[in-house]
């Protein structure tokens, strides 16, 4: 199934998961991760070419803001995996789209997604609450297209 990714739903997955944490909430890198992780609590792995693998385990869930939106708009876990903690937003996106678990609702729309969620990741990673991260998101929006998430 491919997910059809638009504003509206993107920027309430970001509120909601916000809203779940708490405004004050500040993401806590996994360090055994090599830093921000889309999925947290997996287990690390050698596959037989000696490639470091990620593992869901019964204890796996979403990590960072922008994974917990995207799992949120029914991207599941395991899609993450491969690129878990070595891929910014845009990276992922891209990925994702690529692999045919998600799509866009044209292109402007996309890379308006695209844009907000890596300004999102920025302030995030920078060590700022959920809540700032929204904000960029939402300004990078209105920056880029003169609109709120509620106009589209």
């Amino acid at each position: 199934m491919t997910i059809t990714l638009t504003v509206p739903t993107v920027f309430q997955a970001l509120r909601d998961a916000v809203d779940e944490k708490g405004r004050t909430f500040v993401y806590e890198q996994e360090p055994h991760l090599g830093g921000c992780a889309y999925v947290h609590n997996v287990d690390v792995e050698e596959d037989a070419d000696d490639n470091t693998v990620h593992v869901l385990t019964d204890d796996s869930e979403p990590g960072c803001l922008v994974g917990n939106a995207l799992h949120r708009l029914g991207v599941p876990l395991t899609a993450f995996l491969r690129h878990n903690s070595d891929s910014d937003a845009g990276e992922i996106l891209d990925v994702l789209y690529r692999e045919g678990l998600i799509r866009f609702n044209g292109d402007d729309e996309g890379l308006l997604i695209r844009r907000s969620l890596m300004s999102a990741q920025a302030k995030q990673d920078a060590g700022n609450e959920w809540s700032v991260a929204l904000v960029a998101a939402e300004d990078r929006l209105y920056d880029e297209s003169h609109r709120s998430y509620e106009d589209f």
